[in-house]
C-alpha cells in the first residue's frame, strides 16, 4: 500500500511542473486517471487499497488544486504520462488520444 510519503510532491504549479508531477507518478507505477477517487483504487490479484487514507486525501488535495489552475489539462497531462509509461506509439494526433 502506498502512503503519503510515496506521492510526489507538486511544488511546480507551472504547466510543465504539471506534467513533470503526472509524469513522475507514472514512472512510480502510480498513475491513473484524475477522475477516480484514489481510496476506491484497489490491487487486482487482492482487493487491497493501492493506496492508504492519507495518500488518497494528498492525491484528491492535490487534484482539486490541478483542475482549479490547469483546468482539463490536468487529464492531457496524466493521459501523456500514462502512454509515455506504457511506452505506447502514438499514431494518432494527441488531440485525439
Amino acid at each position: 500500500m502506498h502512503t503519503a510519503k510515496n506521492i510526489s510532491d507538486w511544488n511546480d504549479k507551472t504547466e510543465a511542473g504539471l506534467y513533470e508531477w503526472w509524469s513522475s507518478m507514472a514512472n512510480k507505477g502510480m498513475a491513473h486517471h484524475p477522475d477516480d477517487d484514489p481510496a476506491s483504487i484497489v490491487y487486482v490479484e487482492n482487493g487491497a487499497p493501492f493506496f492508504d487514507s492519507k495518500a488518497s486525501a494528498a492525491l484528491c488535495t492535490i487534484y482539486a488544486e490541478m483542475e482549479k489552475l490547469h483546468d482539463d489539462l490536468i487529464y492531457v497531462a496524466a493521459h501523456k504520462a500514462i502512454m509515455s509509461r506504457l511506452a505506447w506509439e502514438r499514431s494518432l494526433p494527441e488531440n485525439e488520444w
